[in-house]
Order: C-alpha cells, then structure tokens, then sequence
C-alpha cells in the first residue's frame, strides 16, 4: 500500500453518480456527465471509432483526452501504431526485441503481447487496487517468473456495478489469503501539514514525511524555504505555486466555510452555486495577488465530488475570465497531482452522499503537494454521520490547527472553536 498514492475508479453510484473526467475551465467537453458518448469532444464529429481506436468500453476516454495537444498526440500513437502492424511481423519483431514493455491490464490479453508468454522475467502491475480481480490476472496469462502488485487499498476501489467484482487482488492476497506485504511507508507529495490528517486517519500513523516536502529537516536540497507563494517576491519554492506555511488565510491546509445550498440537476447529480462562486473569487485573489497560474495544470487543479459542480464551477470560472482552469471530479484526478488543489464538497443539507466513501475522500485529500483549500459548509462535515465520521474528524483536525475560516468576498475570516 502506498500512502498518499493515486486514487481509482468510482465504486458505487449516487443518483446519477459521477464519471471521471478531467476538464479545462472553458472546454467544450462535458465534465464529468453520465450520458457522455464516445463520440463526445471529438474535434471531427466522428462516429465512436476514434482513428480505429477501439474506446466503447470507456465511454468518456474522448471527454477526458480533450485537452488539444493530448488528443493529438494520442492520434498520432494510435497512427503509428496501425502503420506498423500493416507490416507483416514488424510490430511483433519490435515488441520482442523491447527491454520493456507498457500495457494496461486489457492490452497484455491481446494476440500482439501474449508473443511474450513464458518470457516475461518481472510483471510490475501498477495500481492494482483501481482494477478489478479479472483484470488483475490477464497480465499473468504471460507467465512471468516473478511480480510485483502494487497498489493504494485506502484509496477507490475499481468502478464495478456490482459489489463481488469490487474486490482486488490485493484484497485476496493481502486480507484473505494474509500474504506477507510491504508498506511503502514514505509520501514524497504534500506538505506535512497536508499531510497530517490522512497520515493519522487513514493510515494509522505509519505514512512518513520525506524531508523534500517542506519542513522535514535535510532533504534532498529540494526543501522550501517557510512563507509566500512561488513568484511573490518574497520566495520561490524549488517544486512553485504555493506557499510552505501561511500567509493569512492561506496555507498549507485551510477549510473555507461557504453558507449555501445545494441543488439537484435534472440528472440527479448535485451542484452548490455559492461554493462555485467563492472559488472563482479566491482564484482571482490567487491569480491577481499571488500570481499564481490559474492555467497551469501542474500549478493549480479544482476537484470536486460532483459532475453538476464541475458545470457550475467551469461556469463560475469562465465568467470570471480566469481562462482555462483544469476543473475536474476527483475520481478524474485519480493519480495525479498539482501544487495548489482546490476542492469543492458541493453539500450543505446534512447529508454527504460520495464525501462518506472514506477512500474517495481520501483521493480528494492527498493530491496537493504545498496547498490544499478545502470549500465545504463546514456544519454538514461536522454533523454528519452524529459527529464520528471522516470528515467530522478532518474538522476538528483544521480545528485544533486553527485553520477553518468564513468566506467573505472581502477576505476569509477565521472562524472561532464556538461556531465550529
């Protein structure tokens, strides 16, 4: 398991549930709707077979990969790729003459890589709780004489519709079967004070800081040195975009408290158009006061639970004129990362809905490497589940470091313990 790692598929649906997706602010692709076609944000109009890509059993691949030069580049690999196998033995000639070989778990069932079977020396399966136990075990129809699963099974299962097909490999090696595992027991990613809640909550106090996240010690000469935000004037943190300790209401981890109501969209999904709204009014202060790069993928990403909020805030973001900021539902961040998340928790009527999945929330929490801005109404996470849920338990963690503020268009103001 490794802590702080890449989150998964979506397991489970609510009400119209969400895809993942992962969208720019001003794009045309829907983020993150249930009703995507595989022909959606194709820039051709094309019928679902993308150049011969066969993409029907992942509907919204088109949605996500609609970032321009991404798209292009995946055409061009896809072009290459039938160049070659119009070759009588080329393509196999070159995949047994490579060192090593990159697949997903479907492709390593295909007529081209089963060539390999019986001289695979290392399987190396990545994200092996995001995949299902059947996709799990066609790699090893090539017969490798040694493998390594790695995986998160803190973090999203894989999407299954049905709950038997929820369970990984890891699950049955690791709880089943009670094989002998390792624990990867060092996060490189977020700031300790990110950090601090999912080490404690979710992984029990054994996840580590490594001294390069910022205030560990001696680290690798990458550490930051405390205060400001990358191209203020006042410092530049070697890994940029954020800042290492607070500069007011900003830092490492502030929860931003946004009186509000949420609404339902004829899809069943939920969307909160205040929370949208602050967030686009703390981009702007982001941008105009910190300079910060609101279109920088690598800088800045906005997540959130909801496919209806992901519409709200790309409409709240472009009527602001903040450009193209990577707006996206958490479970399309899966595996990613950006120095400044923002995440939107969209309910406010007592009921958390995809917040209780716990490994969902998780994903959500450990994508931030210097600043993580969580937008919530902060009485719903606190009340919820009688007060002994995870969120519960991340306000009074943002409590106790004093880190929980109002949000006021003027300025956030913190909020006191009585009101928390």
């Amino acid at each position: 398991a490794g802590g702080g790692g890449g989150g998964g598929g979506e397991s489970g649906r609510e009400d119209g549930g969400e895809a993942g997706s992962g969208c720019f602010g001003d794009s045309d692709c829907d983020g993150g709707s249930d009703d995507c076609s595989v022909g959606e944000c194709s820039s051709d109009g094309g019928d679902g077979d993308w150049g011969g890509v066969a993409a029907a059993a992942w509907p919204c691949l088109r949605r996500a990969l609609c970032a321009g030069e991404l798209e292009l580049a995946v055409r061009e690999a896809a072009d290459a790729l039938r160049a070659v196998a119009g070759q009588d033995g080329a393509a196999e000639e070159l995949l047994l003459s490579a060192r090593f070989v990159f697949c997903t778990c479907s492709v390593a069932g295909s007529h081209l890589v089963r060539q390999l079977t019986g001289s695979v020396a290392w399987l190396v399966l990545d994200e092996a709780s995001q995949a299902t136990e059947p996709e799990a075990i066609v790699p090893f129809g090539s017969l490798p004489r040694r493998a390594v699963v790695c995986g998160d099974p803190r973090q999203l299962a894989p999407m299954a519709r049905t709950r038997p097909m929820e369970r990984t490999l890891m699950d049955r090696l690791m709880i089943e079967l009670r094989q002998p595992h390792l624990f990867l027991d060092t996060q490189y990613r977020m700031h300790p004070d990110i950090s601090a809640f999912p080490r404690s909550f979710f992984y029990g106090g054994r996840l580590r800081d490594a001294p390069s996240t910022c205030g560990g010690g001696q680290g690798d000469g990458r550490t930051a040195q405390a205060g400001g935000w990358a191209g203020s004037g006042v410092v530049r943190p070697s890994r940029g975009g954020a800042p290492c300790a607070s500069d007011g209401w900003l830092g490492p981890l502030t929860v931003l408290d946004v009186p509000g109501s949420e609404e339902r969209s004829g899809a069943g999904s939920i969307s909160n158009r205040a929370e949208a709204q602050a967030i686009a009014a703390a981009l702007r202060t982001l941008r105009d006061s910190h300079r910060l790069e609101l279109t920088n993928p690598t800088r800045l990403k906005v997540l959130t639970f909801y496919a209806a909020q992901v519409a709200a805030l790309r409409r709240a973001v472009r009527e602001a004129g903040l450009g193209r900021v990577f707006i996206s539902t958490v479970d399309g961040a899966q595996g990613s990362e950006a120095s400044v998340i923002v995440l939107s928790c969209v309910r406010a009527s007592g009921s958390l809905g995809f917040l209780q999945d716990q490994r969902r929330l998780n994903v959500g929490l450990t994508r931030a490497q210097r600043a993580l801005l969580v937008f919530a109404h902060v009485h719903t996470l606190a009340g919820a589940a009688g007060g002994t849920g995870a969120t519960a338990a991340l306000v009074r963690h943002a409590a106790d470091a004093g880190r929980i503020y109002t949000w006021h268009p003027a300025g956030p103001r913190r909020m006191g313990e009585a009101a928390v």
